[in-house]
């Protein structure tokens, strides 16, 4: 894609976005076996058959190569007792970082008493703002209860919504065995409490269903903390999808993760209730946090996960995982949790649960956001006015693009 001077153009950006789209309905129109989507090109076979003919050649290397250090004095036991063995050790004598303490200071005036996420009933917005925004999760209620959305369900969604397309994903075993499938909403409800277990489970996790469906966001009433979310000055060529429809089965869950643009996440849960687990930043090392895939959206921000299962760890393989500071709250219907930008989460279905999340950029987290766009090469900072930070927000956004 041709950049000029770094800054997207209108026609640059509709590209993008229709690129985007594109490929969503691609995925979603695109012919399927067994409910899973078919690889155009896919390449497992040929691997499979090649690592299957090369096994026995490198077990017989590595046998020789064995043989013949250990001949020259090289003990492969002592290098495992050195790198590895000591290492477990040390990991184990680690104090706990108390990070919940050193971050409660600077939140609240009184310091963190371990009061965990405080849940508080129709949140004024400038104690929100002052108390919480960008800084500590928060749980709200007294707010939804009158929302037509409340009355979502899965019989809701089946009755009127049974042909349409979703993406779900399943698991057989462990989280890292997910796959990403599929379905009609109408398979889906049919099958969702087949044999559910632990180790077996389904999550419908999909962006665009409220997009496809405009009608439905009719069904949520006006929020005071988005009133101003600067998400929608973007054009719209640039805008992260409006809301995520996420209706899991028992046991389903979430991955370790910051959602893409590190905003500002708020999670409705309409039916059901959701266990989750907040973890503040600056304990990337203990999370083994990676950020080397992009999230796919228009402008391909990065995409921030864990490898760890926060209600399954392999401390075999993550050891410094137990060392992690976090917060636990139940989030039940009608409840919102909002999610402050860096804070690694995970939400756990404790029965079978219909939520939305929702996204916001607003004047104290606007510049992280910009920042996560910068890093995606489309827009690069250097190539800014010169006064770009001294600007107003919704002046900022207006620089992203030219008219």
């Amino acid at each position: 894609m041709e950049k000029k001077g770094c800054l997207l153009s209108n026609p640059e950006i509709a590209a993008l976005r229709k690129k985007y789209v594109t490929k969503k309905k691609a995925d979603l129109l695109e012919q399927t076996i067994g409910d899973r989507r078919l690889p155009k090109h896919s390449t497992a076979f040929n691997f499979t058959g090649i690592l299957a003919a090369s096994l026995p050649i490198v077990l017989l290397t590595g046998i020789q190569f064995y043989r013949e250090m250990e001949e020259h004095g090289y003990s492969f036991t002592d290098f495992y007792q050195s790198h590895f063995t000591s290492r477990t050790n040390h990991v184990d004598e680690l104090p706990k970082m108390d990070i919940l303490k050193e971050l409660g200071a600077k939140v609240f005036p009184n310091g963190y008493s371990g009061g965990g996420v405080h849940r508080r009933t129709r949140l004024r917005l400038n104690e929100y703002e002052k108390m919480y925004d960008s800084k500590w999760p928060v749980v709200v209620t007294g707010v939804a209860n009158h929302w037509r959305a409340m009355n979502w369900s899965g019989e809701f969604l089946n009755s009127y919504y049974g042909q349409e397309k979703v993406t779900v994903k399943r698991v057989r075993g462990k989280l890292k065995s997910a796959v990403g499938v599929i379905v009609t909403i109408e398979k889906f409800f049919k099958s969702r409490q087949s044999g559910v277990s632990p180790e077996k489970w389904a999550y419908v996790e999909d962006e665009t269903f409220l997009y496809r469906n405009p009608e439905l966001t009719l069904d949520f009433g006006d929020l005071v903390y988005t009133k101003n979310n600067l998400f929608r000055l973007f054009p719209e060529e640039l805008q992260p999808w409006h809301a995520m429809l996420l209706w899991g089965t028992e046991f389903s869950r979430s991955s370790l993760h910051v959602d893409p643009y590190n905003w500002t996440a708020l999670n409705f849960v309409l039916s059901g209730t959701k266990h989750w687990k907040l973890y503040p930043p600056g304990q990337d090392n203990y999370l083994y946090a990676r950020s080397h895939k992009k999230s796919g959206f228009p402008l391909n921000v990065k995409s921030y996960h864990s490898p760890v299962d926060a209600y399954d760890p392999d401390y075999k393989h993550y050891p410094l995982f137990k060392h992690a500071a976090f917060l636990e709250i139940i989030q039940h219907a009608g409840e919102i949790l909002i999610i402050p930008p860096g804070w690694y989460h995970q939400a756990y279905n404790v029965k079978e649960t219909v939520a939305v999340s929702q996204q916001l950029m607003n004047e104290n987290n606007h510049n992280i956001v910009f920042e996560e766009i910068f890093s995606s090469s489309y827009i690069m900072k250097a190539s800014l006015p010169d006064d770009f930070d001294v600007k107003t927000p919704k002046e900022k956004v207006g620089g992203f693009y030219s008219n």
